[in-house]
């Protein structure tokens, strides 16, 4: 959605953003039953990380 609007850089910001939590382990539910030495995280604990990944990008 970033992308369409035009926000090209919003949008690599929260994807990186997105990488990096996922790459550390930290990951909700559906995903930590898929991946080995998850964390499992709450959703709204999950959107922390991501905003502080955001924070530690930018």
């Amino acid at each position: 959605m970033l992308e369409y609007l035009g926000w090209a850089d919003a949008a690599d910001l929260v994807r990186d953003a997105v990488e990096e939590t996922i790459s550390s382990g930290k990951v909700t539910y559906d995903l930590e039953r898929q991946l080995e030495d998850a964390e499992k995280l709450a959703t709204s604990e999950y959107a922390d990380e991501v905003v502080a990944n955001i924070e530690n990008l930018s």
